[in-house]
């Protein structure tokens, strides 16, 4: 039955597109430029919580060695992950995705700027006693 059915999608005919049209195919007319948008957005969305994480590794002291490109992107990750764990119904698509996780990630920066302060602090004061 398997078989069936994979051979059955497998010759399938194609589409009416032309070849250099398979994106319009895949994604559907109106979502091209969104696609091609879709970076800036993100970069724009996590702006807040890079402007955080680089505001935090300029006060910190020198010792703490704060990298605010490598904290932003685990706080994207997580922000995808917890948006993936609670599998919300996002009303107007993909845009408010970017929402989510703009405010997901500028709200865990906001709790992990002092977490790792303090990791940080203690690791510090280990290896000094060490």
């Amino acid at each position: 039955m398997f078989v069936h059915l994979l051979r059955k999608l497998l010759h399938k005919p194609a589409p009416l597109c032309a070849p250099f049209s398979s994106a319009l195919c895949i994604f559907g007319a109106g979502s091209i430029p969104m696609f091609f948008l879709l970076p800036v957005l993100i970069i724009l969305g996590l702006s807040p919580a890079l402007l955080a994480w680089a505001l935090a590794a300029y006060f910190s002291p020198e010792a703490y060695d704060i990298k605010p490109l490598k904290m932003l992107v685990v706080s994207f990750v997580l922000s995808l992950v917890i948006g993936m764990s609670v599998n919300i119904e996002l009303e107007s698509g993909m845009l408010s995705g970017i929402v989510f996780i703009s405010v997901a990630s500028f709200a865990l920066s906001c709790v992990l700027i002092p977490l790792t302060i303090i990791y940080k602090y203690v690791r510090l004061r280990l290896a000094k006693n060490a």
